[in-house]
């Protein structure tokens, strides 16, 4: 399910610098795919 506010309230400070390191990771390679070969309409994920 969706995390609530509560949940993020929860994760300790290492939990949520690692999760932004690896959403980093996650969103560059996208970018880099992206500019690599241009989605196509209908081709979305």
């Amino acid at each position: 399910g969706d995390l609530g506010f509560e949940d993020f309230e929860k994760i300790l400070p290492d939990d949520l610098s690692h999760i932004v390191e690896w959403l980093t990771e996650k969103v560059d390679a996208l970018s880099t795919r992206l500019k690599a070969e241009p989605a196509k309409p209908g081709e979305e994920c």
